[in-house]
Order: C-alpha cells, then structure tokens, then sequence
C-alpha cells in the first residue's frame, strides 16, 4: 500500500514523437491517471534551451499544462538531465520558481555518476522551494562495484528525498534487482526508486521484485513505450 506508480509516458515516450502529443491524448489520459492507475503523471522533461524543435513536452511550461491542476488525485514530476543543466544554474533557477507557482510538486535529477557535487546546489534550492527530489542514477548495475562507504557518503551529502535506481540498458535481472534495492537500502534510509527498461523482457519481473525488495516508487509507462527496449508497463 505504501508503493508509488509513476507513470511516465510522456517523457520517455516522447523520444518517440519529438515530444509531441495531441491536447485529446492529453487529457484522456490524464482523466484516466485521475481515477488512480498510477499515483504520479511524470509530464515531461522541463529543458532550458535545445538546438533543435521539441515539442510542448519537453518544456513542460505552467502556461501550456495549467489544466494539470483540475486534477487532484495525481503528482506531477519532471524530469532534468545533469547534462542540460551543468552550469546553468541561475536559468535552471528560474525554471523552478516554487511549487505554490508550479503544477509539477516533484523533479528528477538524472546523473550518471555520483561524483557530481554539482548537483547538490540544485537540489538544495529545489528543496527549499518545496519540491520533492528524486536523484535518477543511470546504469544503476555500477553500484554494485562501487565502495559502499562512499555510496553512503555521496548520497548523504547529495541529500535527495529519494534515490532511483534506473537500469539505462536493461541489463538486470530480477535476482540483481532485488540484490541491488537490498544493497542500497542498506546503505541509506530514503525511500529508493526504479526505472526498468525492457532490453530482455524482463522489466515487469524486475519491477515485481524490486517491490518485493523494497523498492517504494516504481516507474512505469502506458504500452510499455520508452526510449530503446521501452519500459515496464503500466
């Protein structure tokens, strides 16, 4: 009962679309979400410039998505890779004004190391404007090579709410998801996270287990659509 679902289907699939998706989609599927198949709606990525167009969905704008909050039993989360936002603090300052201005409560970091001390700067002021952070760590299977002191220590002092464990390339199986969620939780006491893509078709099994494991936010997608292999599905 204590277990989250976030559904992300519009950000991972819109590698798919250029981040584009009709206004009826939209809503439908929002109406769908409100009735409690999933208790988190990750709109989008919520990036600061790109060289080339992406849809509405990539920037998740409070003008474009003001109707998100007509919907009262949902989250909303975005997404930011450390890669956009690395040295653009003051613009990421003002993508983020505070959640009593925003419809999104929740954002994503995702980085591919945990030897960014960058990041802690932009989850702290994250925090005190009231979201909720979560820190995406790609390719999560590094972590089982990784010197636990300094998991545990890098993680303390990046500070996040929670800390997802996302397998990029699908390479986990359920015995090294549940190894891997045991291992962390070990490590920390912050709810953990997974985002599980589909390489092996193994995703759902995966998914199963880490809630079995002890895994409280689990990442999910509508049809399975996702970057590469896709995701598990909704």
């Amino acid at each position: 009962e204590n277990i989250k679902i976030l559904d992300c289907t519009f950000r991972d699939g819109g590698y798919y679309t250029n981040w584009v998706f009709d206004e009826e989609i939209l809503n439908d599927y929002l109406k769908l979400s409100d009735t409690g198949i999933c208790d988190i709606v990750e709109i989008g990525l919520r990036t600061i410039v790109s060289s080339s167009y992406l849809g509405p969905f990539a920037y998740t704008s409070f003008d474009y998505f003001s109707n998100c909050r007509e919907y009262k039993n949902i989250e909303f989360s975005t997404l930011v890779n450390w890669s956009d936002i690395a040295n653009s603090f003051q613009d990421f300052v003002q993508l983020f004004p505070g959640v009593d201005l925003d419809f999104v409560s929740i954002v994503r970091i995702v980085i591919k190391s945990l030897d960014i001390s960058e990041v802690k700067e932009y989850i702290s002021i994250l925090k005190a404007r009231g979201y909720k952070v979560c820190l995406n760590i790609q390719n999560c299977g590094q972590l089982f090579s990784a010197d636990k002191e300094y998991v545990n220590e890098k993680i303390s002092f990046l500070n996040p709410d929670i800390v997802y464990l996302a397998d990029t390339n699908g390479c986990l199986n359920p015995k090294q998801t549940g190894n891997l969620i045991e291992l962390i939780a070990s490590l920390i006491d912050k709810p953990i996270g997974v985002h599980l893509h589909n390489n092996q078709g193994l995703a759902y099994a995966n998914a199963l287990q880490a809630i079995e494991s002890g895994a409280s936010y689990i990442d999910s997608t509508l049809t399975g659509i996702g970057r590469g292999a896709g995701n598990t599905q909704t």
